[in-house]
């Protein structure tokens, strides 16, 4: 997302043609408990200009079993008005209403193993297809299971959760000289789909106590469409025996 940053700021340097408007949606894990992980999600929409940045952050609860979000939290929105490529410019607040602290929410579900790491282990029992993912034990037994289309659905209910909270903001309107403009929501321009147009990128190992003694599994997943990169976790839940 750095890089992205970076290309969004500095699109000048490369010409001068009006850059495409990008919207992308990168989540970071933070912690986890039992029973849920709790993902930092940072949406930035460069707005099709060289030197506007709209930074919107939410923190999520996902249940561990499920892959369903649980419940959403705003935590910050900005819009980056080119301070980091101009001396002139400027970083408004978009002025979020009941925004929390994201370590108090840790601290109050009681959740550890802060910014956990993959899992490399893992990558060696996985089996991708079109369809899901795989992951199997020594002896080859399938232990953990998901399949795109659910996990597509949940993406897709989680992302319109995160807009429901944190509502897009035009940055042209109100300004004196400038005519409203009405864009369409690019965070929903295609449709998620993990089994065409992304990458297992790393897979973590979330261990848990719990009546099946199951350690849970997250996907770290990367999607390139050109109009709306994705990096988001996807619960791998555990398959019963």
């Amino acid at each position: 997302m750095r890089k992205l940053i970076a290309l969004l700021l500095l699109w000048p340097a490369l010409g001068h043609a009006t850059p495409p408007r990008i919207i992308a949606a990168e989540e970071t894990l933070l912690a986890h408990n039992s029973t849920h992980a709790f993902i930092l999600r940072q949406i930035n929409d460069n707005w099709g200009t060289h030197l506007t940045l709209q930074t919107q952050m939410v923190l999520i609860s996902r249940d561990l079993l499920t892959g369903q979000d649980e419940r959403q939290w705003p935590i910050l929105g900005i819009r980056d008005e080119g301070s980091a490529y101009a001396q002139q410019g400027d970083v408004v607040n978009l002025g979020v209403d009941d925004r929390v602290n994201p370590f108090d929410i840790l601290l109050w579900r009681k959740a550890g193993n802060l910014f956990p790491t993959p899992a490399t282990w893992l990558a060696a029992r996985q089996d991708v297809t079109a369809d899901g993912l795989t992951l199997r034990d020594d002896d080859g037994l399938i232990t953990h299971q998901v399949d795109w289309a659910s996990a597509n659905a949940a993406t897709e209910a989680s992302l319109r959760q995160s807009r429901a909270i944190m509502p897009i903001q035009n940055p042209w309107d109100n300004r004196e000289g400038w005519e409203e403009v009405t864009a369409p929501d690019d965070l929903f321009a295609v449709p998620v789909d993990y089994g065409k147009d992304c990458d297992v990128a790393g897979l973590y190992w979330l261990p848990v106590y719990n009546e099946t003694n199951a350690d849970r599994i997250l996907a770290e997943m990367r999607c390139s469409p050109d109009d709306r990169p994705l990096k988001i976790f996807v619960v791998i839940p555990p398959v019963e025996k």
